[in-house]
């Protein structure tokens, strides 16, 4: 197959421990680029915006590519844990038969492959005539043994892979969707749970076995390559709990004692590899780890607070404040270890940083439909929550999904169709809960925002990426950023800072910083509460150029004053 030029197509995919949909780019398909530079081969690589833009695999196409016999269509799939997308979407499961089919007719061999494939369950019905091959296990182990040899292997990638592939396939992230002072380049550390061979009655990390922690030094040299070919934002992810990163006690406890030795070995790895990174996030982090080694949690996460960046989350996942629910589904935290970890994060980590935002925070994700739940368990969810303001923590974030199995059954149909997951569903009064708790939910989270985010609060380096409803929305670079929307256009593409003025339990309301008071217009005047026409048109007639103008000008001196904080004048 020497001299081919195969195709991959990176159709977003979307993990618990891995983030791919733009702005963030996966491991996943870094690896399988450069799986495909190690085989000896080429490849050109096109993130499904690409082909939707064009209007298919072909019109994405270089004008002069013709495939020839033995060249493949790698498309890589897979959201395991769907969410809200803003900027984007991963590939729907129509979108992944016209490629298939588009790619047979063109001449090409077509590989699906990816986290959907070896969830469990696939089933192939009436499409054997799309797939020359359906591999389980990771793609870009597949392509790699495929292009080589012709070796149809199937499995996971090994250590030594793993590393070649990640610095031959670091250069793909100039061919990304997203310009690259946006994009987040995910960093995987381990796959696996340290609970290994125990596991969770949901969990898809036991699938990887038990974890390998990848060597510091290793980590960097992907950091350094990637930060080489323009990557400013990294998130150290991929793994389902960094606090545990290193541990000594692996094997010998489910809730082994943090080493803090070992996080500071890497994260200093990571900043000496990219000294001009603007944002080092991290994800999962087990509350059960943090509660049951106080002093050692308080080390690993001071390492974190300092040697990442502000506005970093540690998602917690309690799943459910029912003891009697986490206990028929092995879980491996409760409530109280839960609250025990967020008051500790809480003392470590919230203060503000350089964009604006809490250093570090936690996270909550509730599952529901897990065996064994009943309307108290929503009760018993409640009252954990209030448990959380009633002591004035802060929470960043709190994710609230379905419980999906991995065995619950795929299907490929010829059209691909039926491919999804489909999780035991939720009725009657048990779907009313659900739907009541997620409103409850909201509801909090409105309150924490406006604490966490006061009307006037400045937030830095937020990137402008997409108009919609009538304004801009925004999101500064890093794991769940807060949504800002701007109720007025601004040129996308760029960078802004913003001044928050009103909330919603998703997103925070914003104008730019400082606001351009002399040049505003009618409708960016009145994204500004307690400015309607009237008082915009005042202003608009006047240009005030100090306070005493403005307050002329709405006759309202605490008005008056807000608008010269948004507009940086006394």
């Amino acid at each position: 197959m020497e001299g081919m030029m195969h195709v991959v197509v990176d159709g977003y995919v979307d993990e618990p421990s891995s983030l791919g949909v733009p702005p963030y780019i996966s491991p996943e398909a870094r690896y399988l680029y450069g799986a495909i530079k190690a085989a000896g081969e080429e490849a050109i690589f096109l993130p499904v915006d690409r082909i939707r833009e064009a209007g298919g695999l072909k019109g994405a196409l270089p004008s002069s590519t013709s495939p020839h016999r033995g060249e493949v269509l790698f498309i890589l799939a897979g959201a395991l844990v769907p969410g809200r997308y803003l900027l984007t979407r991963p590939i729907s499961p129509k979108e992944v038969g016209r490629l298939l089919e588009e790619g047979r007719r063109l001449g090409f061999e077509t590989v699906l492959g990816g986290p959907i494939t070896f969830a469990g369950g696939l089933e192939v019905n009436d499409a054997p005539q799309l797939l020359s091959h359906l591999p389980q296990g990771d793609l870009d182990h597949f392509a790699y043994h495929y292009l080589r040899s012709g070796e149809e292997r199937e499995g996971f990638r090994n250590a030594k892979e793993r590393e070649l592939f990640s610095r031959l396939g670091a250069e793909v992230v100039r061919e990304s969707w997203v310009p690259l002072e946006a994009l987040v380049a995910e960093i995987e550390t381990y796959r696996g749970c340290v609970r290994y061979p125990s596991h969770c009655s949901f969990c898809m990390e036991r699938l990887y076995g038990r974890p390998i922690f990848r060597d510091p030094k290793a980590v960097a040299e992907e950091v350094r390559e990637l930060h080489r070919a323009g990557v400013k934002n990294f998130r150290i992810g991929g793994q389902s709990c960094i606090i545990s990163y290193g541990t000594l006690e692996l094997g010998g406890s489910e809730v082994p004692a943090p080493n803090p030795i070992a996080l500071k070995e890497l994260f200093q790895a990571v900043r000496g590899a990219a000294p001009g990174a603007e944002v080092i996030h991290v994800d999962n982090a087990n509350p059960e780890v943090i509660s049951r080694h106080r002093e050692k949690a308080r080390g690993a996460l001071e390492v974190i607070r300092d040697f990442t960046s502000d506005g970093n989350v540690l998602a917690f996942g309690l799943e459910t404040a029912d003891p009697r629910v986490a206990e028929l589904n092995n879980l491996n935290t409760n409530a109280d270890s839960t609250l025990e970890a967020i008051r500790l994060l809480n003392d470590v980590g919230r203060e503000w940083g350089e964009r604006g935002l809490p250093k570090l925070l936690p996270g909550i994700n509730f599952l529901l439909g897990l065996p064994g739940e009943s309307p108290k368990s929503y009760e018993k969810n409640v009252e954990f929550l209030k448990r959380v303001r009633r002591e004035g923590l802060w929470v960043r974030r709190i994710n609230v999904r379905e419980v999906r199995y991995p065995k619950a059954g795929l299907r490929l149909t010829s059209y691909i169709r039926g491919w999804v997951l489909r999780p035991p569903e939720l009725k009657g009064e048990m779907r009313r809960r659900a739907r009541e708790f997620r409103e409850w939910v909201r509801g909090f989270q409105l309150e924490l925002l406006k604490e966490m985010f006061p009307a006037g609060h400045i937030l830095r380096r937020a990137y402008a990426e997409i108009q919609l409803h009538g304004g801009t929305y925004l999101r500064q670079p890093g794991s769940y950023p807060p949504v800002l929307y701007v109720p007025y256009r601004l040129p996308t593409g760029r960078f802004f800072s913003c001044a928050v003025v009103d909330h919603s339990p998703r997103s925070l309301t914003v104008v730019e910083y400082p606001f351009p008071l002399k040049k505003a217009t009618m409708k960016m005047l009145t994204a500004i509460p307690g400015v309607g026409k009237k008082r915009a048109g005042r202003i608009l007639k006047e240009r005030p150029g100090g306070l005493e103008e403005l307050e002329r000008a709405v006759e309202d001196p605490s008005l008056a004053e807000f608008i010269a904080r948004l507009s940086a004048f006394q």
